[in-house]
């Protein structure tokens, strides 16, 4: 399909004012990204319209909401009744069984309708319900596709700002969606809202985006749509030559592809570009070629623009003949499509040729019929015809009509200068709140970059300060054990050799004890460093060559792998604060269910993660004499040891009893449970017990042996009772102060 532009320079019609001539060029009819998908492929639509309705009998009720939806949208510029029918029968049939996309997109069908014949609030009312729908479906496809076409009809309506909002709520849909097709669609439409506020280098910037997409994707038609619209930007800013090249790009797509519509808007383009260049042999013969095209295929609105500038270089040839004979064929279409704009421009100059050939009785009527016309539709278009009548009256020496007819035309200009003033200062509101958004935008992204080297930074400090802790206290379990060892073996020395004998048991156990840490400290304390070091790495060196989600999965395997590690660590200090005696004991009164509701909060994401419910069963008000810290060391391991160990959708409770002079706590799930000869292992760090979690989640076993050294530093004991394949059930029995039952 060809784009339109009507050229009119100063100097060739002298009736024309170039007020009227920056009016008429802003008015230029450009093909919006909503019309190009539609015209594509023109030439077929009857026969696909045949197909489809060729189908209609033989179909599922579904499937002819699918075919009426087709159909629909296949008539739209062919037959709007036809159109409007099957479009409202799609979506009577769609609600009637209950079918979300068929009737979203019979209200988009319904919303295109109502554009097409320029009835914009029903438009814009179905357009709405078509997103409601979407939304309450998730049908995001059709949601942006509404988007775009309310955008269209913002743009129509001059709401230029309403209009790139639309559009960029559904560029964002379709990036999300990767639908290439429609990402440029859009993006065509935002840059014919950027021509039209006057941004043309926002819209070269985003058509020259939308040609490398479509040159990536050997989309060749995309090409030719794109080149066009980029010659008609160069065009419009008097930059010809490189026009000249867009339009050849174009007219080599168009060929390639085999759509006529785009070759006859090359041709156009061209003969528009080279009558710019003053190089009238080319611009008539492309503009002759263009014309071809439109009258074959019946787009007599496009065939009429092409006569229209044929018009221009024939009268600047003062081939008025020829120059008058195209101007009727024009007129002739104009009055058939009621193209009123253009009609009237085109009336004002055939009057022109009349006057300037000494006709000047049959100039004043095609002047008159020009103010007859425009009173009708905006009194503002008859300037120029009362300025062609004073010059008309006074070249026939009717100086007082003759200066009537003149302050008429220039009453009327200073309206209309008002009137483009007017236009002109909410162009430029636009351009600032543009620009306004652009720079938030770009602020926002400085943030993010910010933010994301900041969090970097953090991440190498914690890895850094992690591994210090972890060497550090290394050092100290290897100190103190060697210390510890030393000095056994000089007590060993001094004793009988009967006593050398009865300690050579005490020997294994602790050299056990020993190769157990030494196993935790190397390899469960090692694995989640490896996976920290390995996944900052990837984050560091190649964070290039992820995306937004990709990186937000590294760094929560980061955060994960940093959580197990500080809590192992968090134990092993424990255990070795405990081993030297220097671990504080403070028992004071505590609020069990108010405590174990924190403790349980602080494990909502680990149960959250396999969709484990935690229950707190315990009574109100339920009281416990025992140290904090403690407390929350052994319900923190045996609720993680729960969860670790239930599958997912499984349920952990936490109740209590009082019983036999104990406070008693009891941690049960119904996981995978053990075998009693694991559960003999479970409380003796020599024998190194360690299973993986339903979820492969690794442990060291050395949380259940800190709870048993807690319990027992309350006086209190640990019990165990599990069945493999059924659960487990933990008991923490603290005794009750005498005189506190």
């Amino acid at each position: 399909m060809p784009i339109i532009i009507f050229t009119f320079e100063p100097g060739i019609d002298s009736a024309t004012s170039y007020t009227m001539q920056k009016l008429l060029k802003e008015t230029v009819l450009l093909i919006s990204g909503f019309l190009f998908p539609c015209m594509v492929l023109f030439a077929q639509i009857p026969q696909t319209i045949d197909s489809l309705e060729k189908l209609l009998p033989k179909v599922t009720e579904i499937q002819r909401v699918d075919v009426l939806n087709e159909l629909a949208w296949n008539y739209k510029f062919i037959d709007q009744d036809k159109c409007r029918k099957f479009a409202e029968e799609s979506a009577g049939l769609a609600s009637k069984i209950s079918y979300p996309n068929g009737l979203a997109y019979a209200q988009r069908n319904l919303g295109v309708y109502y554009f097409v014949t320029n009835n914009y609030p029903e438009s814009e009312k179905y357009l709405h319900q078509c997103i409601q729908t979407a939304k309450e479906y998730q049908l995001n496809f059709q949601e942006a596709k509404a988007l775009n076409l309310l955008g269209v009809i913002s743009r129509e309506k001059l709401d230029y700002s309403t209009a790139l909002e639309y559009h960029q709520a559904a560029l964002t849909i379709y990036r999300q969606l990767l639908i290439n097709d429609e990402i440029t669609g859009v993006l065509n439409n935002m840059a014919m809202v950027y021509e039209l506020i006057h941004e043309s280098d926002k819209a070269l910037e985003t058509y020259l985006e939308v040609l490398e997409k479509e040159e990536a994707s050997g989309n060749i038609e995309g090409i030719a749509r794109t080149s066009n619209n980029l010659g008609y930007l160069y065009f419009k800013t008097d930059d010809y030559e490189k026009s000249v090249i867009a339009f050849t790009k174009a007219l080599e797509a168009a060929k390639i592809a085999g759509n006529n519509n785009f070759l006859a808007s090359a041709y156009h383009g061209l003969g528009a570009s080279f009558d710019g260049l003053h190089n009238d042999d080319a611009a008539i013969t492309n503009l002759y070629l263009a014309a071809g095209i439109n009258r074959i295929a019946g787009n007599d609105n496009w065939l009429a623009n092409n006569y229209s500038n044929l018009v221009q270089i024939y009268m600047r040839k003062k081939k008025y003949q020829t120059a008058s004979k195209l101007l009727d064929s024009a007129i002739l279409i104009y009055e058939q499509n009621n193209r009123t704009v253009e009609l009237i421009s085109a009336l004002n100059i055939k009057g022109m040729i009349r006057f300037d050939l000494g006709d000047f009785s049959t100039a004043e009527e095609f002047f008159r019929k020009s103010i007859r016309i425009s009173d009708s539709v905006d009194v503002l278009l008859s300037n120029n015809a009362y300025y062609n009548l004073y010059q008309l009256e006074k070249q026939q020496g009717k100086y007082q009509t003759a200066l009537n007819n003149l302050e008429k035309a220039v009453e009327l200009n200073d309206s209309l200068d008002k009137v483009l003033n007017s236009k002109a200062l909410m162009e430029i509101g636009v351009r600032y709140e543009v620009k306004q958004k652009d720079a938030e935008n770009l602020h926002l992204k400085s943030l993010n970059e910010l933010n994301k080297r900041i969090i970097l930074n953090q991440r190498h400090v914690f890895v850094g300060a992690v591994v210090f802790v972890v060497f550090l206290s290394v050092l100290i379990v290897v100190l103190f054990r060697g210390k510890k060892r030393l000095k056994m073996a000089n007590l060993e020395l001094q004793r009988k050799s009967a006593e050398i004998l009865s300690q050579s048991g005490r020997l294994t156990e602790l050299n056990a004890t020993k190769d157990r840490l030494f196993s935790i400290i190397a390899h469960d304390l090692k694995n989640p460093f490896n996976a920290i070091l390995g996944f900052s790495e990837i984050a560091i060196e190649e964070v290039e060559k992820y995306d937004d989600r990709q990186l937000t999965e590294i760094i929560g395997m980061i955060k994960n792998s940093a959580d197990g590690a500080y809590k192992l660590l968090e134990n092993l200090l424990e255990w070795s604060r405990l081993q030297r005696g220097i671990l504080g004991f403070h028992p004071d009164w505590i609020n069990v269910k108010e405590s174990l509701e924190e403790l349980i909060g602080l494990s909502d994401n680990q149960a959250q993660g396999k969709m484990i419910s935690i229950g707190n069963n315990v009574p109100p008000g339920l009281m416990l004499f025992a140290d904090q810290n403690m407390f929350e060391t052994m319900i923190r391991n045996l609720v993680g040891n729960a969860i670790k160990f239930t599958h997912p959708n499984g349920v952990v409770a936490i109740s209590a009893v009082q019983e036999g002079g104990y406070s008693k706590i009891i941690i049960s799930d119904n996981g995978v449970g053990m075998s009693e000869e694991n559960v003999e292992k479970l409380f003796r760090i020599d024998q190194g017990l360690s299973t993986k979690g339903t979820g492969n989640e690794s442990g060291s076993g050395l949380g259940l042996i800190l709870c048993k050294e807690f319990i027992e530093k309350h006086h209190g004991f640990i019990e165990v009772e599990s069945t493999k394949g059924s659960g487990s059930r933990f008991s923490l029995s603290f005794p009750i102060p005498a005189g506190k039952d």
